[in-house]
């Protein structure tokens, strides 16, 4: 099967998102804190957030199929979700992403960047 390398700069677009969020975490170890700590650090999280379902999106639809234990969908709907709902973003939804999704999510994309590349 021919491996379709234009879906790289998505996927480490992804990676990429992944690891910043991790590192931001670092800085607010509770949900307490992230959701009272409003500012930079919120704005860098939902800004990868945004940017792994805009990298989502932009992968192509073979890949997906290839990998369906990946939840596509979900990564571009919960941007979708905080682009269109800005004003009403529920912080302890992107908590949960940035804590538990992202974490099982990074795997994963690793492997597939492996195999994809």
């Amino acid at each position: 099967m021919r491996k379709n390398k234009n879906n790289l700069p998505y996927l480490k677009d992804i990676l990429e998102a992944i690891n910043s969020i991790e590192l931001y975490l670092q800085d607010a170890p509770n949900m307490e804190e992230f959701i009272r700590g409003k500012g930079l650090y919120q704005d860098a999280i939902v800004r990868n957030i945004e940017i792994i379902g805009e990298a989502a999106k932009n992968i192509n639809d073979a890949l997906k199929e290839r990998y369906p234990n990946i939840p596509w969908k979900q990564m571009a709907g919960m941007r979708d979700k905080i682009v269109h709902e800005y004003a009403n973003v529920d912080w302890e939804e992107v908590w949960r992403v940035a804590t538990e999704d992202i974490k099982e999510l990074k795997p994963f994309i690793e492997s597939v960047i492996q195999n994809e590349e």
